[in-house]
């Protein structure tokens, strides 16, 4: 029987391992912390439920729901409730709902008069030939600077805690750019797609916070997982290849077929490994993560002024606050706070402020607290805080992210057996990290004969 070993237990290494389970194949899981899931991961305290990472996934993957479906959770998801029907953008120390529709946009006070004009107009912008031209770039060109102040800049922010001016626009939004190449304009794409509708899309999430998906893909092959285990070595011996690992402090070594190392990047230059495969580690692993800091705060609802109508809102750099965004959680999915109370969720950092992740959680609280002060009449002192950490969590597609999908691409051909998954491989979505992983694992089973 052949057997895999899988370096990192975030949703890259969970997919792996669940697409495995069902394989002729013998597999362990190496997971250096307590738990799975990565920056997947719920807990509650004082009644209120916070998300450590995610808080829905999208309905992009067929795999996804594969995957749900199998592990018997469909009765656990949750669709985001009706309250949450707004998605809010902050303007001139305000949140303004984004427009729902024609009619809507016309009367939007988020866009003047010329923006929506520009708008209108997008549809005879000449397309670029730049394939490495800037998100900003993109926009201002097709759409116009007011548009990417207050629509595109704030909303790549929520996304990748990124800077339009960095990300590249072919990389960063693959769909979008194909669209545009493919149809001559943004409007023409959408309404494209309007008149032939594929896969519909949604938000969802579970009842009792996205830990039931993890914990129910841990339950699966809980046999197979390693825990404070951490990857030390790969080298490659007579066609296999010999794994190192640290387990609760034990030196433990074992010689596996196949390899798929899930891990960021950057954690790459850890391992040990032959000289050749060790400059290719160092070399990928200098695609860029920004770094974000996640905030939760629960508050009495008579303490906030705003009705929370809405998924959440996001913050413009041009304006003067230090949240990207926040989402209102408690508005989103039900039981996410006790009775008569509220939970909203912050994000603060990105590459828009680096360094707030040195900030004391005390300091970084009241930065928060006075924003939603601003923002959204919450007066007080909240009855619960919770802050999370991530000094390198989301990488960054700029304009060197073809030399590193090259370097990918040349390491996996060269090494036989050796195969890398994770968010920095096509999308940094959780429904694009399955779709990846999930393609990786049928390029193992072809190896393997499975």
């Amino acid at each position: 029987m052949k057997n895999v070993c899988i370096i990192g237990g975030g949703i890259a290494g969970l997919t792996a391992a669940f697409k495995l389970s069902s394989q002729n194949c013998k597999f362990t899981l190496l997971e250096s912390s307590e738990r799975a899931g990565g920056v997947i991961g719920s807990s509650t305290d004082q009644g209120f439920l916070v998300e450590r990472g995610p808080n829905s996934f999208l309905n992009t993957s067929a795999n996804l729901e594969e995957m749900i479906n199998s592990l018997g959770l469909e009765s656990q998801r949750i669709s985001p409730s009706k309250d949450a029907s707004n998605r809010f953008i902050v303007k001139r120390r305000k949140p303004i709902a984004l427009p729902r529709g024609p009619i809507n946009f016309l009367s939007t006070p988020l866009f003047s008069s010329l923006a929506k004009a520009r708008i209108v107009a997008e549809p005879f912008t000449s397309n670029s030939t730049d394939d490495n031209e800037s998100v900003s770039d993109f926009i201002k060109r097709r759409l116009g600077k007011e548009v990417l102040n207050y629509a595109v800049e704030p909303f790549v922010a929520g996304i990748y805690a990124g800077n339009p001016d960095l990300l590249c626009m072919k990389h960063a939004f693959p769909k979008l750019h194909k669209m545009v190449k493919e149809n001559g304009s943004i409007l023409a794409g959408i309404l494209n797609r309007i008149s032939h509708p594929g896969r519909p899309h949604g938000v969802f999430g579970f009842k009792n916070g996205m830990h039931e998906f993890i914990s129910a893909l841990q339950d699966l092959f809980k046999n197979n997982v390693r825990y404070n285990s951490r990857g030390l070595a790969i080298e490659p011996t007579n066609g296999q290849w010999l794994v190192r690992w640290d387990e609760n402090g034990d030196n433990t070594e074992e010689v596996f077929d196949a390899v798929i190392l899930s891990v960021p990047l950057h954690q790459l230059r850890k391992f040990d490994a032959p000289q050749g495969l060790m400059n290719s580690f160092l070399e990928i692993g200098k695609l860029r993560y920004a770094p974000i800091s996640v905030v939760a705060m629960g508050y009495r609802r008579e303490q906030v002024r705003h009705p929370l109508d809405g998924f959440g809102m996001l913050v413009p750099r041009c304006e003067p606050f230090n949240i990207l965004g926040t989402l209102f959680s408690s508005s989103l999915f039900p039981n996410r706070a006790p009775e008569g109370h509220v939970l909203i969720t912050s994000f603060i950092g990105g590459e828009r402020a680096p360094e707030h992740l040195n900030l004391e959680d005390s300091s970084m609280e009241y930065l928060v607290q006075e924003d939603l002060r601003v923002l959204l009449g919450a007066i007080g002192t909240p009855r619960f805080k919770k802050v999370v950490r991530y000094t390198q969590a989301i990488p960054q597609y700029e304009s060197d992210y073809s030399g590193v999908k090259e370097t990918i691409k040349n390491i996996e051909n060269t090494h036989a057996g050796l195969y890398l998954a994770g968010s920095f491989r096509s999308g940094i979505s959780v429904p694009d990290t399955v779709d990846s992983t999930v393609d990786i694992i049928e390029k193992v089973e072809e190896y393997l004969d499975l």
